[in-house]
């Protein structure tokens, strides 16, 4: 079998020239395509992430503000807590007061 002639060598080099240029326009096809669909996922993905951040802004205050009320409750619990030891200390006083005086008229 002879070797093919410059002209069939031609031919077939157009043709491959041909196949590559049609590949590579698919491929430039699908990578812009790629590319369009990842923009729309950074678009969503920072729409998502703005929302997150307000989120949590409002979370960190409203915990702030349930932390403020902890505080204070416990500080009105420790208040009520030692009126209430007071009033029995002075109770247990006048209990013992009442019973020092009546022994003492008893006598």
């Amino acid at each position: 079998m002879p070797g093919k002639s410059p002209n069939q060598r031609i031919e077939e080099l157009n043709q491959r020239i041909d196949e590559l240029e049609i590949a590579f326009k698919l491929d430039r096809s699908l990578a812009n395509y790629k590319i369009e669909e990842l923009l729309v996922h950074k678009a969503a993905h920072k729409a998502t992430k703005a929302d997150l951040q307000a989120k949590i802004s409002d979370l960190t205050v409203k915990n702030a503000t349930l932390e403020e009320r902890c505080r204070n409750l416990e500080k009105h619990a420790d208040r009520g807590w030692q009126l209430w030891l007071a009033a029995l200390g002075f109770g247990f006083g006048l209990v013992s007061l009442l019973i020092t005086v009546a022994l003492q008229l008893k006598k």
